[in-house]
């Protein structure tokens, strides 16, 4: 059952990337029932945080959050831990955020987002430093926390320059550029678009 799994996962990776969301939804499927009797439980996280994938370019946040809350469980459940566990748990707390970011819940998003930046911030790799800061930015917005989307979205626009993520860079002028207009900072808002 693992190389089956292993091999349909391989197939939805690359349904993915070519943005068959349907038929890698399927193919994904599968690779989880093959996998759920294959007794690794690493790759079993895996193929879910994939799902996780597929289910939210499908609009089906509910499902991407059930589907994260299953690979947070199978996390606590392994007896060793893999060298990527942490960016598994990373991924899976940051997508539940961002699913009640999508659906609108600004208070359960901010929750997560607060509690992911508390436990992986300090261990996160650069890059997933600035999903952390844009995705705290954006819900601090979306709570009407102007001053605090402010400060992160500052901190991820130099984090984005460090980088050098020309496309995350525009994110965080964007999301300044916003928060500004609501604070009736206009110069600055429209400094900030201008160089978006």
């Amino acid at each position: 059952p693992l190389f089956l799994g292993v091999a349909k996962m391989s197939l939805a990776n690359a349904s993915f990337l070519r943005m068959k969301m349907n038929a890698g939804l399927a193919l994904i499927q599968q690779a989880i029932d093959y996998l759920q009797h294959a007794g690794n439980n690493h790759v079993l996280m895996e193929a879910k945080l994939r799902l996780a994938a597929f289910s939210w370019w499908n609009l089906d946040f509910d499902g991407t959050i059930q589907t994260c809350r299953e690979v947070l469980k199978l996390g606590e459940s392994l007896e060793t831990s893999p060298r990527n566990l942490n960016e598994y748990l990373f991924f899976a707390r940051h997508s539940i955020s961002y699913s009640y970011y999508a659906k609108g819940n600004a208070l359960r998003a901010l929750e997560y987002a607060n509690d992911t930046y508390d436990q992986f911030y300090q261990k996160a790799s650069t890059f997933n430093r600035m999903r952390m800061l844009n995705m705290l930015a954006n819900t601090n917005l979306q709570a009407a926390n102007y001053g605090k989307a402010k400060a992160f979205a500052e901190e991820g626009l130099e984090v984005a320059r460090l980088l050098e993520n020309t496309f995350m860079k525009k994110v965080f002028l964007v999301t300044l550029s916003k928060t500004e207009t609501i604070q009736g900072c206009l110069d600055q808002a429209f400094a900030h678009a201008s160089e978006a």
